[in-house]
């Protein structure tokens, strides 16, 4: 699942196709784009390779990033290669425009667009792994400052966009998502799923200050969470 960069419409994939849902009219019978084939969409958001992720600021820009483990920005054209492993995972950092990180096996390697192929630093960067941990770097000085032990693998974990903590999805088994407060430390699940959730984004409210949570689950479900005030 992937939401618009103007926070109203998600991009649901499945095997047959993709299904796009208005948020301001969620009954609406959504648009459906085949695409054939008789494999499952990896991921999807506004345009898809193995992952993207829109730039936090600038709603043309935007990172593909595929097997071949080369990230190109539609505005600024560059290419990072020499890495050890191909990549899954990409984000921008949500504080510096120009910083994004990406993920390799087990290691994150993190960029600025300024400096072309050499990794940079910024003040703080959030992994999740299968091992049940998440941990939050400081990467100024390559330290650990948070680990969170959960109780089940770790297949997505995202800082949030208020606040101090973050949101983990599970890799299996589990129905709901976990908020993990970094302080002081609390717990708050998010349940009403009934199978594991795929997927999970945060909309912005019309003057960024309020919230709300969009998931997406194996049972063929979205459903859409309360406005969160920061």
């Amino acid at each position: 699942m992937g939401i618009s960069p103007w926070s109203r419409d998600v991009v649901l994939a499945v095997r047959r196709g993709l299904f796009i849902i208005d948020l301001e009219a969620p009954f609406k019978v959504p648009c459906f784009l085949p695409q054939g084939g008789t494999w499952d969409v990896a991921d999807v958001q506004w345009n898809s390779i193995t992952d993207i992720n829109w730039h936090t600021t600038e709603r043309d820009t935007i990172p593909e990033y595929g097997p071949g483990t080369c990230v190109n920005l539609r505005k600024s054209i560059f290419g990072l290669g020499a890495f050890s492993s191909p990549g899954t995972l990409i984000n921008w950092n949500c504080q510096n425009s120009h910083i994004l990180a990406s993920s390799h096996a087990d290691k994150v390697l993190i960029w600025d667009r300024r400096k072309g192929s050499l990794p940079t630093k910024p003040t703080e960067i959030v992994t999740c792994s299968l091992d049940k941990t998440i941990k939050v770097w400081d990467s100024k000085t390559m330290t650990l400052r948070t680990r969170i032990k959960t109780g089940c693998p770790v297949w997505r974990a995202h800082g949030l966009p208020f606040g101090r903590g973050v949101l983990s999805l599970a890799q299996r088994g589990e129905t709901a998502l976990e908020m993990f407060s970094r302080e002081p430390r609390i717990r708050p699940c998010f349940q009403g799923h009934s199978d594991v959730v795929k997927e999970f984004v945060w909309r912005k409210g019309a003057n960024d200050t309020v919230f709300q949570l969009i998931t997406w689950s194996k049972e063929r479900t979205l459903d859409s969470g309360p406005w969160t005030p920061i």
